[in-house]
């Protein structure tokens, strides 16, 4: 048995700065993150993605549970533990206190299994975005499609400079009857958002064929643009990333929508 299989959802207490409450437990599999709902409402309370996370330790080591000193002094160590995650140098904390010492140790142990199979390739981490973007926007409104307006509001907030004419024009080329999106016409959406295709003519036109970039091409822009001289861990690069997308084994290139999207943080 997968060792995350474990992972079903469970009640909890988790213990905040500002709070305790009483939370359910569970682990998103399609966008690798732990999540806590509220009992009452099923509203998101706390969501960690696994990308972030540093490290998980058992007890009660935190300011979460020093907070709630008195509150927790009866609860054992051992059905405790804390999530340490972030991006940047000083770390968040998930703590929580399980039912049982079982429990908790095999959340702990299937987080650790699970971040030890971090997805690490190029497009699963990207798809995972795109799903989780989506999602965020969905889960504000009683629908499983984006609005135009929704779209509006996310280019804002991803600071992504765009005209509402222009936005409204490429949304329609992507809508479904309702004229809303759903997650493959978001995807294909932003896709579009991302590419330029100015800067793969001025970076990669001459190694190109069109708007595909072999291998061979690729290896010609790194060593006379990039002055590389060894760049054996840019072409396993380019190997892997062509490998997950198609899974082809014949000729590996890239095209021009995705030679030039950067990762966004997970």
């Amino acid at each position: 048995m997968d060792r995350a299989d474990f992972l079903g959802d469970i009640e909890i207490t988790r213990y905040s700065s500002r709070r305790k409450s009483d939370v359910i437990l569970s682990f998103q599999y399609d966008t690798y993150e732990v999540i806590c709902k509220n009992i009452k409402t099923g509203k998101v309370d706390k969501n960690v993605s696994l990308f972030q996370v540093k490290e998980v330790r058992p007890g009660k080591s935190s300011k979460d549970f020093e907070r709630w000193a008195s509150d927790t002094k009866k609860i054992e160590s051992s059905r405790c533990f804390v999530v340490f995650y972030g991006i940047d140098f000083r770390l968040d904390t998930l703590s929580v206190a399980l039912p049982t010492k079982k429990e908790a140790e095999g959340w702990m142990k299937a987080l650790e299994y699970l971040i030890e199979k971090r997805p690490t390739s190029y497009l699963a981490r990207l798809d995972i975005w795109f799903l989780k973007q989506y999602e965020m926007m969905v889960a504000n409104s009683n629908q499983h499609t984006i609005t135009m307006k929704q779209m509006k509001d996310f280019t804002n907030r991803v600071s992504y400079k765009i005209s509402t004419g222009k936005l409204k024009d490429t949304f329609q080329t992507v809508q479904d009857e309702d004229g809303a999106l759903n997650i493959f016409g978001f995807t294909k959406l932003v896709r579009e958002f991302l590419h330029d295709q100015q800067i793969f003519t001025d970076c990669f036109g001459k190694y190109a064929f069109g708007s595909k970039i072999d291998l061979n091409g690729f290896q010609e822009f790194l060593q006379h643009e990039q002055n590389e001289v060894s760049f054996n861990e840019y072409i396993s690069f380019f190997r892997e990333y062509v490998k997950a997308g198609s899974g082809s084994k014949g000729v590996a290139y890239m095209n021009a929508h995705e030679a030039g999207i950067p990762l966004p943080e997970l």
